[in-house]
């Protein structure tokens, strides 16, 4: 007899994808553990510096208002989130941080100069932090 077009044993195929899902869920815990996703300061810092390059000045946001800060905050979210995770466990909170306080200061969009200067020197702390995180052969 054949066991060709037999079907296995309805009580034997659960194991199968109990075993299957175990096995994958170990896979993705130990590539998560692993550390090699993160990028190379070589391969972050173009986007570091572009993620900067976002920055508008205090006059560009007084003169664009709301309009600009709704357009910056999109991109803000979706661009400087590519900035984690950083090269190094050590430079992802300053940098979460530093996206927090970008995000902040379009949704905010005050109109007050003094205000978003403030707000802007803060980032500029923040950066240097960070900057001075890389590895000075990287920059």
């Amino acid at each position: 007899m054949s066991t060709r077009g037999k079907r296995k044993s309805p009580a034997r195929q659960p194991h199968r994808r109990a075993l299957a899902v175990i096995v994958a869920l170990l896979f993705i815990a130990a590539s998560s553990c692993s550390g090699s996703e993160r990028p190379s300061e070589a391969e972050w810092t173009p986007q570091w510096e572009q993620g900067q390059e976002l920055i508008p000045d205090a006059e560009m946001i007084l003169i664009g208002g709301r309009e600009l800060c709704d357009d910056l905050d999109g991109q803000f979210r979706v661009s400087l989130r590519k900035l984690l995770p950083s090269p190094t466990e050590e430079l992802d909170g300053p940098v979460d941080e530093w996206i927090a306080h970008a995000v902040s200061i379009v949704f905010e969009c005050s109109d007050d100069s003094s205000t978003i200067a403030q707000q802007l020197k803060m980032l500029e702390v923040l950066a240097a932090e960070i900057n001075g995180g890389l590895s000075s052969e990287e920059r």
